[in-house]
């Protein structure tokens, strides 16, 4: 069951990774940790056999083959079957403790790396799955000497005492991240915490000053700040693209009828608050130059598409275009920008990448890596314009 979760967790890692096509450190981290922890749940079934055959000899459990590999020397009467027994079991749980170890050792660090941008309870949660994880990483090292070098008995290595503290920890990093995944903020959630009401450590505060002038100015510019924190959240644009395919006939009798993209169906969702002679779009696709200029305005409107539909009754303005392209493009890129002279954010930009594989709707890319990334593959060579 353990080997199940582990394969449907590393595909979905995989799958996130291919939709955008972009590739952060932690997702690397990410991959490697779940590719490792498949891989250890794999050994650990045979691990499982092979302690079968060892389990029911308390006296092949309690000594180490270190100690039976000196009587084998000595010629001393020993079972060689019931040794090559315990020699097939750790060989397998040296393989199942090693894979472990790195696979609790990488999902240690990268809890430990957020550790620090977190507080409150949200962060005793967090020290504890760190924690848990970090020992669970030293028992599998511990394990995985024991096994290579044949210096401790099963018992001591897979016994009673050390399944039962694997155990106990494997609980609390499952209970941790169960409460971590219920108490996990959303944007809004992280602003409002950073406001003089919140909680954050780092939290803007009210002015203290005794003069009541500098109190205001100091108290309306936080208050200004705050507001324009909150419009970059509640201003990100929604994107949509729809496939447009077309079959292609077949040449022979050997060959079969396929179908191919030919174009695909934009449309970018933006709050009816921005005005739309202030948006500009930049996109990676070759020859969209003439067909995002012919786009059109659909003002008052529902992002709607024949696999997706929005639920919410709010309506905003959309831009579509049909912008011609082919199967040898595998990802779109853009990057949505909002432009006001007047405004203190002069200008916010807001970045996308989704595979052309499938339709799909899909919201701006946050992570500061991946906009890096993305800035560079939207060079100035690409399409820009004002739309």
């Amino acid at each position: 069951m353990g080997f199940l979760f582990n394969v449907i967790a590393l595909k979905d890692a995989v799958q996130g990774v291919q939709q955008t096509g972009l590739l952060s450190e932690d997702d690397w981290l990410d991959l490697n940790q779940k590719l490792f922890y498949v891989s250890s749940a794999w050994a650990g079934i045979a691990t499982g056999k092979a302690w079968g055959a060892v389990q029911e000899n308390a006296t092949l459990r309690s000594r180490s083959l270190l100690t039976f590999e000196k009587a084998i020397k000595k010629r001393t009467n020993v079972n060689l079957n019931a040794v090559q027994s315990l020699r097939h079991f750790n060989r397998w749980l040296s393989v199942t403790a090693g894979l472990g170890m790195l696979a609790s050792g990488i999902e240690a660090y990268r809890s430990w790396k957020i550790h620090d941008s977190l507080h409150g309870i949200e962060r005793f949660f967090q020290t504890t799955n760190t924690i848990s994880l970090t020992t669970i990483s030293i028992l599998n090292a511990f394990q995985f000497f024991g096994a290579t070098t044949g210096f401790f008995s099963a018992n001591v290595i897979f016994g009673g005492p050390m399944m039962g503290a694997l155990l106990m920890l494997t609980i609390a990093y499952l209970f941790s991240n169960f409460i971590l995944d219920g108490i996990k903020q959303d944007d809004y959630q992280k602003w409002l915490d950073k406001l003089p009401w919140g909680r954050h450590p780092d939290r803007q505060l009210w002015s203290e000053s005794s003069d009541i002038e500098t109190a205001v100015a100091f108290d309306a510019k936080l208050s200004k700040s705050a507001l324009l924190d909150l419009q970059v959240i509640t201003q990100k644009p929604i994107v949509c693209h729809q496939r447009m395919e077309k079959t292609r006939k077949a040449q022979g009798w050997q060959d079969n009828p396929k179908t191919e993209l030919y174009a695909l169906v934009l449309k970018i969702q933006v709050p009816k608050e921005i005005p739309i002679d202030q948006i500009e779009i930049r996109v990676n696709l070759s020859n969209s130059r003439s067909p995002l200029l012919s786009g059109q305005w659909l003002l008052d409107a529902k992002l709607e598409s024949n696999n997706f539909s929005t639920k919410e009754s709010k309506r905003y303005n959309i831009y579509q275009a049909k912008l011609p392209t082919s199967d040898s493009e595998e990802y779109i890129s853009l990057r949505v920008s909002y432009r006001n002279s007047d405004s203190p954010i002069q200008k916010q930009d807001y970045y996308f990448q989704h595979s052309v594989k499938q339709s799909a709707i899909y919201t701006a890319i946050t992570d500061n890596s991946k906009q890096r990334q993305l800035e560079s593959i939207l060079s100035p060579k690409n399409i820009e314009l004002t739309v």
